[in-house]
């Protein structure tokens, strides 16, 4: 009930009852269960009172000193630092990124300093030459099909062919 809690910390402070005649007193009556339970808060409350009262003495040394607060959050404010690039690498997800990109370049580095073959072959690989053929007929010559998809022949007539080829080339779907 809203009276009930608008008026609720007002009746454990002052350690009274509400009169009947309020909408917070009427619905007490009407609820026993919440009049035992507000009886019961007053209780704790005073008890809290009596027992934990601090004198005089001991409140000043518990309370902070004058300007304790914005000294504290200025001593925050000063910490924090400034956004930049390098906070993205401090994040976890930065991180990760890189530890994977060194990852990669450790593998790539083993890969081409472990490479299993030997000199000897990569340099007879480099040395072999490609025998040329020197054909007349070949020399000059291009390879060209009709739309029907009969074998590629050679070019009888290559100004002719030359522009079957090309559309051949552009048009070709697999």
């Amino acid at each position: 009930m809203k009276p009930l809690e608008d008026g609720l910390e007002g009746m454990i402070e002052s350690g009274k009852l509400p009169d009947d005649n309020t909408p917070v007193g009427a619905y007490l009556k009407a609820n026993p269960a919440a009049l035992d339970e507000v009886s019961a808060m007053m209780d704790v409350s005073k008890l809290i009172r009596e027992n934990f009262t601090l004198s005089a003495e001991e409140r000043e040394e518990v309370e902070p000193a004058p300007g304790f607060y914005s000294r504290v959050l200025a001593r925050i404010e000063s910490q924090a630092l400034p956004p930049s690039i390098w906070n993205f690498f401090l994040e976890p997800l930065g991180m990760r990124l890189v530890y994977a990109s060194l990852t990669l370049a450790v593998l790539l580095f083993t890969a081409t300093f472990m490479d299993s073959s030997t000199p000897d072959e990569q340099t007879t690989a480099a040395n072999e030459s490609v025998e040329v053929i020197q054909d007349s007929a070949v020399q000059g010559a291009f390879l060209a099909s009709d739309s029907s998809g009969a074998p590629v022949v050679e070019s009888s007539n290559p100004n002719e062919d030359r522009g079957a080829a090309l559309m051949q080339l552009t048009t070709y779907d697999q």
